[in-house]
């Protein structure tokens, strides 16, 4: 729905005009004079408002009796006042609605003002000596997408250079700016689309990797986890095979790993259905379609991860080579074992001297004895354990093996 400002002395007895606009998507909010859309132009306001109407005959002054018929006095006043304010960068599109063509009459110079805004009959809605079948309600939806389409790109504009040639390319552009128009407006609590928000980082994601400032080898993603959620562990530094290089926190900053990775958690989560998702993020969204605050979160951090991601593209036109993450040390040596729980009772990990294993997703317990094939250096988090090695593959086997 777009805001539009109509300025008729008549808009009161005008109900069924501004229910026909309603229909069409358009919410007329009407005034009587011209003082009254100088003080709304002038106000916080403005920005709700995607264009203007004007009738051909209204008030100069709220406080005046009745409208002021001699030369549309009103009319080019306000028309001119529009037009100053596209210099202060006030720029918004103007349609005349009015119920005779008597003014288009060009009477002295200021009057081709008024000639060179689109006139559209008060009666059939349709521009004053046209053929063209178009209607105002038509025409001004029209105005008011392309307004709103540039209104968004004003507002966002830095974080919305990303997605320039010179940087990641354009193709998820028109996807960011329907995104933040919803944000933006009334309804946004009603906004849930966070498979929009995935489809988004998968491209900024797929992108880095493209230029090789993050990996781009089947060893960066697995058969059930994708470059979105490698990425997550590579900036956890819980990656099986990579770690980032003392300088990628150049690029990487701490704020931005968190940012991403708090992403990645919502953002997945809330694009999957299901009880079974750890988050319950579309639960929670069925629940509160109409009041719910996480998808702007959500888009608010992606603009933050796509100003981040553009400093680093920023950043790196000054690298000779990009180096920002390195290959784990990989050891074959096979070594056989029995795993044990660890003494303090922490669940989801299996330890053995030093060894260690994430058990999500695995069919280990306690006891099992497993033949290790291939482990790499061991990832933080399993150091807390006393570990060295971290396993990354292995079999099952039984006493009765040897």
């Amino acid at each position: 729905m777009f805001k539009v400002l109509w300025i008729d002395d008549k808009f009161k007895e005008l109900e069924s005009l501004a229910d026909n606009a309603d229909d069409k998507g358009l919410e007329l909010v009407g005034f009587e004079s011209h003082q009254e859309l100088v003080e709304e132009i002038n106000s916080p306001r403005f920005n709700d408002y995607k264009a203007v109407i004007l009738d051909g005959i209204y008030k100069e002054n709220k406080n005046d009796i009745a409208a002021i018929d001699d030369d549309h006095i009103p009319l080019l006043k306000s028309i001119k006042f529009l037009e100053d304010q596209k210099s202060k960068g006030k720029r918004i599109d103007i349609v005349c609605l009015s119920g005779n063509a008597d003014f288009k009459k060009v009477k002295n110079k200021e009057f081709e003002t008024i000639n060179k805004i689109p006139i559209f009959n008060k009666r059939n809605l349709k521009r004053f000596g046209s053929e063209n079948e178009e209607t105002v309600w038509e025409y001004l939806k029209e105005i008011c997408e392309s307004k709103a389409d540039n209104d968004i790109q004003e507002k966002y504009k830095e974080p919305l250079t990303l997605f320039e040639e010179e940087y990641l390319g354009n193709k998820h552009k028109e996807r960011v700016i329907n995104i933040l128009k919803e944000i933006d407006g009334p309804n946004f609590s009603e906004f849930h689309d966070l498979n929009s928000l995935r489809k988004v980082v998968e491209y900024i994601i797929q992108k880095l990797c493209d230029k090789g400032v993050l990996p781009n080898d089947k060893g960066f993603e697995s058969q059930s986890n994708s470059r979105l959620n490698m990425t997550k562990r590579l900036f956890q530094n819980k990656h099986k095979h990579y770690i980032l290089t003392p300088n990628s926190e150049t690029i990487f900053s701490p704020l931005l790993k968190f940012i991403y990775c708090s992403l990645i958690d919502i953002i997945q989560d809330g694009s999957h259905a299901g009880n079974e998702m750890s988050l319950e993020v579309d639960n929670y969204v069925i629940k509160n379609k109409s009041n719910n605050y996480i998808s702007k979160i959500c888009a608010f951090q992606l603009l933050e991860f796509m100003n981040g991601t553009l400093g680093l593209m920023k950043e790196i036109e000054n690298y000779n080579e990009v180096n920002f993450f390195k290959t784990k040390n990989i050891y074959n040596e096979e070594v056989v074992v029995t795993l044990e729980a660890p003494k303090n009772g922490s669940r989801g990990v299996l330890l053995s001297n030093e060894y260690g294993i994430s058990t999500k997703d695995k069919d280990l317990k306690a006891g099992d004895m497993i033949k290790i094939t291939e482990s790499t250096d061991a990832i933080d988090w399993l150091k807390n354990f006393g570990c060295k090695y971290f396993i990354t593959k292995y079999h099952k086997v039984k006493n009765t093996d040897f």
